[in-house]
């Protein structure tokens, strides 16, 4: 038997079972010998779809917990109780709609394993794939990838801050040592907003407790649906907790080293920058700019060996391509 992968995937759900089961499908087809831990806060006929789900592929190692929503309201709380469960040197998050390729988490392991602590996480790259009808399997209806080089290697670990603060790279993707890992979600539920508690806060501490690497190799496919389009910063504004939470955020952020005149100038900017970006999306022609010729993209990926620059990248991709498009 394959020795385990040193890893453990943490997914969080709710109510989506077909994301979850294909998921599942796919790291059993693949053989992924790490492990992986569901924070399940699905209700009635999901949550048993999603155990007869998680019965089915005896050959992985999976962790299941029930999360009620509430108290657990989204996932940042769910990782912060299940972190709890890990028992691997080595984490990473996981949307229940995105697929990893195991042998790039594989990389990002030996590439910690080789670096010194000051490395605290390292990624692949990842690759935006939207299906007709959102739906978790048909035709792929476009492609996208951001050009520019995502990592945070600076010395300086404001400069690290302000880095993701410009990239806004969700580093939660990225393989992270497990001790930091659980520092970037213990004081997650002092933020009740969903977007700074799971996400921002999360990310804001990996770049703050060590240097991140983005490795040259293709590592996550995740699914964009129309339903992102309608969520923003500017409507979470106007839910409960969100003042709570931007002075839990600030107080953390000046807690662990940043200068409170930064933590302030720059969470201005980067809550000013989003809902521009946002307000330009929803009532603007972003689209444009952000899709991809999906019938070339894919067709030179498998057409040609080496490709040109944008069906070389997609071409590492295509495993996962041809698992998404069956019908």
């Amino acid at each position: 038997m394959n020795k385990p992968m040193d890893l453990t995937i943490l997914i969080p759900t709710m109510n989506r079972h077909e994301f979850l089961a294909r998921a599942l499908e796919y790291y059993k087809s693949v053989d992924f010998k790490g492990y992986i831990i569901i924070g399940d806060s699905s209700e009635g006929e999901q949550l048993q779809k999603n155990e007869d789900s998680i019965a089915s592929p005896e050959q992985l190692n999976i962790i299941h917990r029930l999360y009620s929503n509430p108290p657990y309201l989204y996932p940042g709380t769910c990782i912060q109780e299940m972190n709890k469960e890990i028992s691997t040197n080595y984490a990473v998050y996981q949307g229940d709609d995105d697929l990893f390729i195991p042998s790039a988490l594989q990389q990002c392991i030996d590439f910690l394993e080789q670096s010194p602590d000051e490395f605290v996480a390292a990624g692949g790259k990842r690759c935006c794939v939207g299906i007709v009808d959102d739906k978790p399997y048909g035709k792929i209806s476009f492609l996208a990838t951001q050009k520019y080089k995502q990592d945070h290697v600076h010395d300086d670990f404001s400069y690290r801050w302000q880095s993701y603060l410009g990239l806004s790279w969700s580093s939660q993707y990225c393989v992270h040592r497990t001790d930091i890992w659980k520092k970037m979600y213990e004081k997650v539920h002092l933020v009740p907003s969903r977007y700074w508690g799971s996400e921002f806060l999360p990310c804001s501490l990996s770049a703050i407790l060590g240097k991140i690497k983005q490795l040259d190799c293709a590592s996550l496919v995740y699914q964009y649906y129309t339903a992102f389009r309608e969520k923003t910063l500017y409507d979470d504004m106007y839910v409960d907790g969100w003042a709570s939470s931007m002075r839990a955020v600030k107080q953390i952020l000046i807690d662990n080293g940043i200068d409170p005149d930064m933590v302030y100038s720059h969470l201005w900017f980067h809550i000013g920058a989003s809902q521009l970006a946002q307000y330009s999306r929803r009532y603007g022609n972003e689209e444009k700019s952000f899709t991809f010729s999906t019938n070339e993209a894919l067709n030179g990926a498998e057409r040609e060996p080496d490709g040109f620059n944008s069906w070389s990248f997609y071409k590492n991709f295509l495993s996962i391509f041809e698992f998404l498009r069956r019908e």
